[in-house]
């Protein structure tokens, strides 16, 4: 048998709008999620790990975050991409954001 690790990476819709302390310009971050596998012969068997990054598009530059937080910042993303598609107007977004928990 012959087992080896992967990683699948995924990026979201854009999240919170941030000014990168390292390339100084302000962005919506991006939330990557890294499923770490466990392959046999090139076909995933089971997922090992999952973990959550928040980072700068134009430097990479951002953190780790726990799944709690990740999953909040989900439901600023899913927001932000029905605002950023016109699919809702400035006020319905606003009410959005405000319902959601705090993020910090």
């Amino acid at each position: 048998m012959h087992w080896t690790k992967s990683k699948i990476e995924k990026g979201t819709t854009p999240t919170i709008r941030h000014l990168c302390p390292k390339c100084q310009e302000e962005k919506y971050y991006i939330l990557t999620v890294v499923r770490n596998y466990f392959l046999l012969f090139s076909f995933p068997i089971f997922r090992y790990k999952i973990e959550y990054f928040l980072h700068c598009p134009t430097c990479e530059y951002g953190s780790l975050l726990n799944s709690e937080k990740a999953e909040k910042i989900r439901g600023l993303s899913k927001i932000n991409n029905r605002f950023l598609s016109g699919e809702i107007v400035e006020e319905e977004y606003i009410e959005q954001i405000k319902n959601l928990s705090d993020l910090k």
